[in-house]
C-alpha cells in the first residue's frame, strides 16, 4: 500500500482509515492526516456557513482581464 505525507503536519500516514483527501475547487486533491482533515473540514463549514449568512464570496472576489468586477 502507498505511503502519502498529510500537507499541512508532513505526518507519514499509512492507513487509509487515517487519511481524508480533499477535493478543492480547482480540481486539485490534497491529502492530510484525520487530526488535520478534521480540522480543515471545520474551516470549510465555517466559512459556508458565513456565505450564508451574507450571501457573499468575500474571499474570491476579484476582477476579471477586462475590468469589469466580476464574483464567483
Amino acid at each position: 500500500m502507498a505511503s502519502f505525507e498529510c500537507e499541512k503536519c508532513k505526518t507519514e500516514i499509512n492507513d487509509y482509515k487515517n487519511r481524508v483527501q480533499v477535493l478543492d475547487r480547482n480540481g486539485f486533491t490534497h491529502t492530510f492526516c484525520k487530526g488535520c482533515g478534521e480540522e480543515h473540514d471545520k474551516k470549510i463549514k465555517e466559512s459556508n456557513a458565513s456565505i450564508a449568512e451574507t450571501g457573499k464570496l468575500g474571499h474570491l472576489e476579484g476582477r476579471m482581464n477586462s475590468g469589469s468586477s466580476v464574483r464567483f
